[in-house]
């Protein structure tokens, strides 16, 4: 069956987010592809005051004693008891409610304190005095005025002394330039912003010199920066921007905009030459993966070829250095090369990256990776329930590459013996590659399942009681279906043309999880007042997911991923019942999550699928 454009499998922007470059150390987090921003986190108090109630003997006095009443009536007032309930409480007089809100008072004002303690005295004063103007336009969004007070803070910062910064000098300096070019990329100036990240990298490594723009600002730097030493989270701060500008220079492809000259003083190239933006963005990014891999090794002792498997990296990993830093260069790296059409090189790089993200001790080795099970095969699952359909994402990304081959290479080839070892079985490299898909895509309804099961509290796994974890059964189904077919052990002859029981079994949990999916966050809408359209796009649907009620957003998305993928992967092995039903199913969740994107694929998929015979209803 020949293979259409509308078959490729998509996957959604921004995987794996890690933004770690800010403006105050001690260190900056490593930035991937999409990962630019950085987040807000809100924290609401609610008080809750207990009032005193009144014992039984104040309940039973009567408004007046006797000694009142005689009083009153000889025209004179005696002296009365104060009532209990009536005299001051607490400390300085105050009830609960109000040295409640005296205690957040204080801590909030310690915390602001703090902050403005910290910015006050991590740089001198001249540089602090910009900063301070620059961080109020932002916030103003005045960005030329914010453009020029950080360019005057970062100038003045570099032709000053690194001992006059205090500590790690490079995190502070180059927070500056950090914190510039984010406005720049705010005011749409990308190639402005890519030069002050190229023009920071060299304080890191003296390779970049020929790609730093050759300015007035960098002859008047201080001599003494190129001595500073690198420490670890220097160079972790160094990768975080590679992969920034290497993320501008795939923006900037396709543009117009011609990059700027680089200049060496080599005799191996001219004194002044230009590179284009794709090979720009691949020398970031494989120096960004080639870095980080060494960080890693040199901190943990680890060696470089076992770190996505080693069963120590967790308890060897310094505090400032996660799993996330060391996934989302490799995945970004893997993108490029999809992007070049270089699928053999991509492959072992989200490997690589999906077991950056959930290796245990249980996991197999790299080499032995299976094409037909599971590729994780940890006793439990991980506690981050992002994390796990972060890395569905990342075997989402893996089947659209391998759907992508246009020869046959990388792991799904098999390649024959024999004379004909040159020239492999068509045939056989399909059924291979639809195979290895369809395995990737149970692997990621696993995860999926996992992470929103985690993410949905205990009401949704009491709901989930009946369903079984999705993808697991089918491994088991298949094993025991072919040991007795075939008890001898060979290979039972079934075509693939045809549904299997297991495919049919387990498209009704999906479509019953789907199902429950809806009630489910139509229960979290009624709770937030809103309304969920049900087979529309809308922008309360939109809401409900961003309070994160109903679940996670990025499970939620990632799920019809999974979906649509299963359907074109049932689509490609002319299982068109099949394949209609995950399509309808993904074109539902999609419009639920407002994924615009698999709105528009399913609509597309199941269109073909309509003039190929089925029966849809898009």
């Amino acid at each position: 069956m020949k293979r259409t454009a509308q078959k490729v499998l998509f996957v959604p922007n921004g995987r794996i987010t890690a933004n770690r470059c800010g403006l105050v150390p001690p260190v900056g987090k490593t930035i991937a592809s999409n990962r630019s921003s950085s987040t807000t986190q809100r924290r609401e108090f609610h008080v809750t005051s207990n009032r005193a109630q009144a014992t039984d003997q104040d309940k039973q006095k009567p408004l007046h004693s006797k000694e009142a009443d005689l009083n009153a009536s000889s025209g004179t007032w005696g002296k009365q008891k104060a009532d209990p309930a009536s005299a001051p409480r607490g400390i300085g007089g105050l009830g609960p409610v109000g040295l409640t809100l005296g205690l957040i008072f204080m801590t909030c004002t310690a915390w602001l304190g703090y902050r403005y303690y910290r910015v006050t005295t991590v740089y001198p004063a001249p540089v602090r005095a910009q900063i301070r103007i620059g961080l109020k336009a932002m916030l103003d969004h005045d960005l030329e005025k914010a453009e020029e007070a950080l360019r005057r803070a970062w100038s003045i910062a570099e032709t000053l002394p690194p001992d006059s910064m205090g500590p790690e000098p490079l995190l502070k300096l180059s927070g500056i330039s950090i914190q510039l070019a984010e406005c720049l990329e705010k005011a749409r100036k990308p190639k402005a912003a890519y030069e002050v990240y190229m023009h920071t990298l060299p304080y890191f490594f003296d390779q970049f010199d020929v790609y730093a723009p050759q300015t007035e600002q960098a002859a008047q730097r201080h001599s003494e920066w190129k001595d500073v030493p690198l420490s670890g989270q220097g160079r972790l701060r160094a990768v975080g921007i590679a992969n920034r500008a290497a993320m501008l220079a795939q923006h900037l492809q396709g543009t117009g905009i011609e990059p700027p000259l680089c200049t060496t003083s080599t005799s191996e190239l001219p004194s002044r030459w230009t590179r284009s933006w794709d090979e720009i963005e691949l020398f970031l990014r494989t120096f960004a993966v080639t870095q980080v891999l060494y960080l890693t090794s040199h901190t943990t002792g680890i060696p470089t070829a076992a770190l996505s498997t080693s069963p120590e990296l967790d308890s060897r990993l310094p505090s400032w250095l996660r799993r996330l830093d060391l996934a989302a260069p490799c995945e970004a790296l893997a993108d490029c090369y999809v992007r070049r059409g270089e699928i053999e090189l991509a492959l072992p790089l989200y490997q690589t990256t999906y077991y950056f993200l959930l290796s245990k001790s249980s996991l197999p080795t790299a080499s032995s990776i299976s094409l037909t099970g599971p590729l994780w095969a940890a006793s439990g699952p991980p506690p981050d329930s992002t994390t796990m359909c972060i890395a569905a994402s990342v075997l989402t990304a893996m089947s659209a590459a391998a759907l992508g081959v246009d020869s046959p290479k990388g792991i799904l080839a098999n390649k024959p013996s024999g004379s004909n070892a040159g020239v492999p079985d068509q045939s056989t490299v399909r059924s291979s590659r639809i195979t290895a898909v369809r395995s990737w895509a149970r692997e990621s309804r696993y995860l999926v399942d996992l992470g929103r099961r985690s993410a949905g509290g205990k009401s949704y796994i009491n709901s989930m009681a009946g369903i079984e974890v999705l993808g697991r059964e089918r491994e088991d189904a298949d094993k025991a279906k072919g040991q007795k077919a075939n008890p001898g052990g060979a290979k039972p002859n079934e075509s693939s043309r045809h549904p299997r029981d297991a495919d049919l079994e387990l498209m009704e949990k999906d479509k019953r999880l789907v199902k429950m999916d809806l009630e489910r966050i139509q229960e979290a809408g009624r709770r937030l007042g809103e309304i969920v359209l049900e087979g529309q796009l809308s922008s309360q649907n939109s809401q409900v997911f961003a309070s994160k009620l109903a679940a996670n957003p990025t499970c939620e998305r990632t799920w019809a991923v999974v979906l649509y993928n299963t359907g074109i992967v049932e689509m490609m092995d002319d299982n068109k019942s099949i394949a209609e039903e995950y399509l309808q199913l993904a074109l539902e969740q999609s419009r639920r999550t407002n994924l615009i994107e698999g709105v528009a694929r399913s609509k597309v998929a199941l269109m073909e699928l309509m003039s190929k015979g089925g029966n849809s209803k898009a």
